[in-house]
């Protein structure tokens, strides 16, 4: 059987090799600041998020996710240069398919890198974008992957922190009542059964 046009595409799949190898060099947080700080890397990056080519814009967001970790510089530099609208347009898919679903992932992870960052720019564009705090309210019943529960958790937990406001819109979404669900469907294990007293035994 012949090949389908893009694994004889010579620079895409050049590009896609580079992309995972850079992809686990940046896994390391030392090498990660000093590519992050690459002319041209964070921007080329964010460019490529949103290629039309799947798997080589599934590699860029892995790579600015990796970049992004605990480096306000880069996240701040991703923002600018629009991985954070990507990934927010993917956190918002409403699709089933297993490549939808791993957007979803990337997109959350990548806003919730994006969202730590301490100039709060970033967790300013998500609370006033259209539909952004309702879907995260969405994604954390338990019919959910468990991996996109906890990535859409914590970045609720990042678009939160010192702000009322934030804090006010994420009750009203009924986020308040969808981690209560949370809590109390993954609890049993968590408690050990006693008349009298409870002990905490999550490991």
């Amino acid at each position: 059987m012949a090949g389908s046009a893009e694994e004889y595409d010579i620079d895409l799949q050049t590009v896609i090799k580079a992309l995972n190898v850079l992809m686990n060099v940046s896994a390391n947080d030392d090498l990660a600041v000093r590519i992050g700080q690459m002319p041209g890397c964070i921007d080329t990056l964010s460019r490529l998020q949103a290629h039309k080519h799947a798997p080589l814009a599934v590699l860029a967001a892995r790579c600015l996710i990796n970049l992004t970790h605990s480096n306000p510089a880069a996240a701040s530099a991703a923002d600018k240069a629009g991985a954070l609208n990507t990934a927010t347009i993917w956190l918002l898919s409403v699709s089933s398919t297993a490549q939808s679903q791993a957007r979803i992932k990337l997109g959350c992870w990548l806003l919730g890198n994006l969202a730590t960052a301490p100039d709060a720019t970033c967790r300013a564009k998500l609370l006033g974008a259209p539909g952004v705090i309702q879907r995260l309210v969405e994604l954390l019943t338990p019919g959910s992957p468990e991996a996109i529960i906890v990535l859409s958790a914590q970045l609720l937990s990042s678009l939160a922190r010192e702000s009322y406001t934030a804090q006010t819109l994420l009750a009203k979404a009924g986020a308040v009542g969808a981690l209560m669900q949370l809590v109390e469907a993954h609890s049993g294990s968590c408690l050990e059964d006693g008349p009298s007293q409870a002990t905490l035994k999550c490991k």
